[in-house]
């Protein structure tokens, strides 16, 4: 049974092998297999001033987001989210902090490349609209608890920032193909957290929407105490126009046909379990033997895929079924009354 399982996966990987609208359930290693998906090939190194796409690497939920929206609750300062799309809005500048930025212009070379090191204090700035990654102690809008806090975008041109924009890289887990990187940021090879110095809670996620004034992207905040799984990041592109040419470029592993089907099989798993209301159109198991309505598949404009049986054979297996149960249940109550029915030799058979 596990080799047809298995077979069946990978006839199902072999046919449908293009990029679609069910890419961002999947994850980086995953996506990169599908044709029209190119991932990684990015720098390496992260160093102060790159312009870097930071993913949530527990969920596969999206990417550290920001847009010009403001929280309705809180402090009611701009957004911060997980987005599922890549887009311009996904990208944050990785900078010092003022006091440490000070220190390099005073310098004999301010214009060294300087990468980060695991246990730097950073901070994080909006790409398209300035803002800092800034946290402090405001209930996010879903997730009200005492021990998570809002996350934001504050600030505004010419503003220096204050403290709790001080966040602190804590990097985890590394890749075994290169060792540095348990030690040094780099782009998809580290998985770190991001530690509010001041409050001192961890970045964080767990899938839970915020309203529609929130365009019902997914809330991040700040928590306390968090346990590591969903506190847990990496940088999938990394964008510095003083990286040399020549410098090493990060690449996605590549799955085996073993860790692609128990990947597909949790993100069914975990799809199915989140779906808390009845489809209109489901069926139940009881009403399959008597063809009362079959099952909508699929369905875009003007196309539909429904799944009905053909009426004859599913009726007479349905009908064979039921005799096969009804009469070895009659031989089971005639054997315990000492009648043996032999059935011509056949009985031995079953």
């Amino acid at each position: 049974p596990l080799a047809v399982y298995l077979f069946w996966f990978q006839v199902h990987f072999s046919v449908l092998h293009k990029s679609g609208e069910g890419n961002a359930f999947m994850s980086p290693e995953f996506q990169n297999t599908l044709d029209g998906v190119v991932l990684g090939h990015t720098p390496q190194d992260i160093y102060y001033g790159s312009r870097i796409r930071i993913r949530h690497a527990a969920t596969n939920a999206g990417y550290l987001h920001s847009h010009m929206s403001n929280y309705e609750t809180g402090s009611k300062q701009q957004q911060v989210t997980l987005y599922g799309f890549r887009d311009d809005n996904n990208y944050w500048v990785i900078t010092r902090t003022e006091a440490a930025e000070q220190k390099v212009l005073n310098s004999t070379n301010p214009n060294e490349l300087q990468q980060i090191k695991n246990g730097d204090i950073v901070r994080l700035m909006h790409w398209k609209t300035h803002r800092r990654l800034h946290s402090h102690d405001k209930r996010p809008p879903v997730t009200t608890n005492d021990y998570q806090n809002e996350v934001s975008g504050y600030g505004w041109e010419g503003f220096k920032g204050d403290s709790n924009d001080h966040w602190r890289v804590q990097i985890l887990e590394g890749d075994s193909r290169v060792p540095e990187s348990k030690n040094k940021l780099m782009a998809i090879h580290s998985r770190f957290r991001l530690i509010h110095v001041g409050q001192r809670c961890a970045l964080f996620s767990n899938r839970k929407k915020l309203p529609k004034w929130a365009h019902e992207q997914v809330e991040v905040t700040c928590m306390k105490s968090a346990k590591f799984p969903k506190t847990l990041w990496r940088i999938e592109s990394n964008v510095n126009a003083r990286i040399p040419a020549d410098a090493p470029l990060a690449e996605y592993r590549r799955p085996g046909l073993i860790d692609k089907v128990l990947e597909a099989t949790a993100v069914m798993w975990r799809v199915n379990n989140g779906l808390t209301k009845s489809h209109p159109y489901e069926s139940r198991p009881h009403t399959w033997p008597w063809m009362r309505r079959g099952m909508a598949y699929w369905g875009t404009v003007n196309r539909r895929i429904y799944l009905l049986g053909t009426p004859i054979i599913w009726w007479l297996s349905f009908i064979a079924v039921a005799a096969f149960g009804g009469i070895q249940v009659l031989l089971f109550l005639r054997d315990r009354r000492g009648i043996h029915d032999r059935l011509l030799g056949a009985r031995e058979r079953y």
